[in-house]
C-alpha cells in the first residue's frame, strides 16, 4: 500500500545521517590582506569512523586569490586542494562565485578522520583584492558544494557570507581589536 510505502522513506530519510561543514572563526575580508577560512568537520551523530568526505570550496577570483591550504587533516588525503577550477556547472548553484577548489579523503578501513569531533578539517588561506571597491561590494560568498559522502550520509554544508572591510585595528591578527595589544603596536 501508498502509505506504507511512504512511511518506510519517511523513515529513511529520518534516520540518515549528515556530515557538517562550515568556517569556525567568522573572520572579515581586510582589503589587501591575507585571510585565514578554519574549516570545521562534524557529524550529526558524532561518529568519527567513516570511509570519508569530498567537497568543493566556492569563492568568487575578483574578490579573492586561493593561497594554499595549512593545518590540513592529511590522514588518507586523495585530493588536497586541486585547482583552482571555473565553475563551469555551476555545482554551488550562485553564479557569483566562478572557481573552487577541490578536497578529498577516502579510508579502506572505515576510520577516517578517527579525531575527536567537531575538528578542525583545514584552514583555507586566501588575499583579498587591494582593488575593491568597499562603498559597492559588502561581502562575497564561500559555499561549499558535495562530491561524495559514506552510504547513510550527506553532506550538510554551511556557506558563509564574509564581510569585506577597507581597514582593521586588529593588528596583530587575532581577530580581536585590543587596546593593550593593538593599540600598543
Amino acid at each position: 500500500n501508498i502509505f506504507g510505502i511512504l512511511s518506510a522513506l519517511f523513515s529513511s530519510f529520518a534516520l540518515a545521517n549528515n556530515q557538517l561543514l562550515y568556517v569556525e572563526n567568522q573572520p572579515k575580508g581586510y582589503i589587501g590582506k591575507p585571510l585565514e577560512l578554519r574549516i570545521i568537520y562534524d557529524t550529526t551523530n558524532q561518529e568519527n569512523q567513516l570511509s570519508g568526505i569530498g567537497f568543493r570550496l566556492h569563492y568568487d577570483s575578483n574578490i579573492l586569490s586561493f593561497e594554499g591550504i595549512q593545518e590540513i587533516i592529511d590522514k588518507d588525503i586523495i585530493v588536497n586542494a586541486q585547482g583552482p577550477y571555473e565553475d563551469l556547472e555551476d555545482f554551488d548553484s550562485n553564479p557569483a562565485t566562478d572557481l573552487f577548489i577541490s578536497f578529498g579523503w577516502a579510508s579502506l578501513f572505515n576510520d577516517w578522520p578517527n579525531l575527536e569531533l567537531p575538528s578542525l578539517l583545514m584552514s583555507a588561506l586566501f588575499n583579498v583584492n587591494n582593488q575593491i571597491n568597499t562603498d559597492t561590494i559588502k561581502n562575497t560568498p564561500i559555499n561549499f558544494s558535495s562530491i561524495s559522502s559514506p552510504a547513510g550520509y550527506s553532506i550538510q554544508a554551511t556557506n558563509f557570507e564574509l564581510e569585506v572591510a577597507k581597514a582593521s585595528w586588529d593588528l596583530d591578527g587575532n581577530g580581536h581589536a585590543d587596546a593593550l595589544t593593538d593599540g600598543l603596536l
